[in-house]
């Protein structure tokens, strides 16, 4: 072998290893190449699918306590949502009278004074509110009566309950009510009391001391009014039932000037 055979075998042998190593590196740039648009390709879908997802989320919330899917707003219709708020209008509306007839039936009521009988405390068409619910009499409230003899109401006070024993004196008009002298800073100033017999329920007859003392039944009450001197109470007519009283003088709210409670 001459040299000249020699030196060109050297360079073919050198340009096919250069060939093979050009190859090598096209065929791993195009891998690549195809590898990262492969990746572009998938988070392009992978992010148009995401998108969707999140539309697909906005159309159709989930109702994380029922887990229902709730309906969008693009999706209800206006006719209906107004009908619905009406609806609930007259629903309120409807419980609103349903509680004030209860209210006004079992609970409270609105009464008018008529007549003189409980001068100074209470005024000729004062108008009252009662409270009948749950009502236990007591010494010294001023109830409402529905006295069914004559068909009337009847706003007095009640002197004394269920076995108390009361002891009236007619000349000073001072009321003891189980040995204790109750306070009667309502009565009228420098009343010029009349005396009024005694004529009905279980009561004695007054002593040489001017004075009656007597028990009150179970279930009933002794009431007399304000004004001693003007009033058909207890003394004529006698113990009433509790079942009569239609309940307890809270509040007076006409006249105006005179709204307030009634002590």
């Amino acid at each position: 072998m001459n040299m000249i055979d020699y030196i060109y075998r050297k360079t073919y042998k050198i340009d096919i290893q250069f060939f093979a190593e050009d190859e090598r590196e096209n065929f791993t740039s195009d891998s690549v190449s195809d590898n990262i648009y492969s990746e572009k390709s998938s988070e392009s879908v992978s992010g148009e699918n995401l998108e969707k997802d999140l539309e697909d989320e906005v159309d159709e919330d989930i109702n994380f306590e029922t887990g229902e899917p709730m309906r969008s707003s693009k999706d209800s219709n206006p006719k209906k949502s107004l009908l619905a708020s009406l609806f609930d209008i007259v629903e309120v509306f409807a419980y609103a009278v349903a509680l004030m007839v209860i209210v006004f039936l079992f609970i409270i009521k609105f009464v008018t004074v008529d007549g003189t009988s409980m001068l100074n405390t209470l005024q000729h068409e004062d108008r009252l509110v009662i409270y009948s619910l749950f009502y236990t009499p007591e010494t010294n409230d001023v109830i409402v009566i529905n006295y069914e003899d004559r068909d009337e109401l009847l706003v007095k006070r009640i002197i004394g309950v269920g076995g108390d024993v009361v002891k009236i004196n007619f000349d000073t008009w001072d009321v003891w009510v189980n040995d204790e002298l109750i306070d009667q800073s309502y009565l009228k100033s420098n009343p010029a009391y009349k005396k009024v017999p005694m004529s009905k329920g279980n009561m004695s007859d007054i002593d040489e001391n001017n004075c009656t003392v007597f028990t009150v039944e179970e279930g009933k009450v002794f009431v007399m009014g304000d004004n001693r001197n003007g009033s058909l109470d207890s003394r004529s007519i006698g113990q009433l039932d509790e079942d009569e009283i239609l309940g307890k003088v809270v509040l007076r709210v006409y006249p105006f000037e005179s709204m307030g409670k009634i002590q």
